[in-house]
């Protein structure tokens, strides 16, 4: 009798460790799928006529951001912290289509794209005031 409680033992022992490979699996596929990454928003420099320290400072705006969903807020902070850092006369248009012509200063011009949006940034000269 001792020996057939030891088998009876077993196959129990071998169904939790079924159930518990069962329950492996279902946690590693919810961890995979937590583990998988959103779509993260794509940052790209698509003309730059800027010196490194104005590009590094303008993608450093654009992951800070990225995740911004209304346009109108994205270029208020762009224009703002722009003319904080290099002074007045920054521009910018957020789009994914636009035409235009457009003046800017030597070396003041960037066009980005984070995700299906175009971002152009350019500074117009801003003649120093009269007295």
């Amino acid at each position: 009798m001792a020996e057939k409680e030891q088998k009876t033992d077993k196959s129990n022992e071998s169904t939790i460790k079924n159930k518990e490979t069962s329950s492996d699996k279902e946690n590693n596929k919810k961890e995979e799928n937590e583990n998988k990454e959103k779509p993260q928003s794509r940052i790209k420099v698509v003309k730059s006529l800027v010196s490194e320290n104005i590009l590094e400072f303008i993608e450093n705006l654009a992951e800070k951001y990225k995740d911004t969903k209304k346009p109108t807020m994205i270029a208020r902070n762009f224009k703002d912290e722009l003319e904080k850092k290099f002074g007045k006369g920054w521009n910018v248009i957020i789009g994914g289509h636009y035409f235009g012509i457009v003046v800017y200063e030597d070396h003041f011009y960037v066009e980005i794209d984070i995700d299906d949006n175009r971002i152009l940034l350019f500074k117009s000269y801003m003649p120093p005031k009269v007295k």
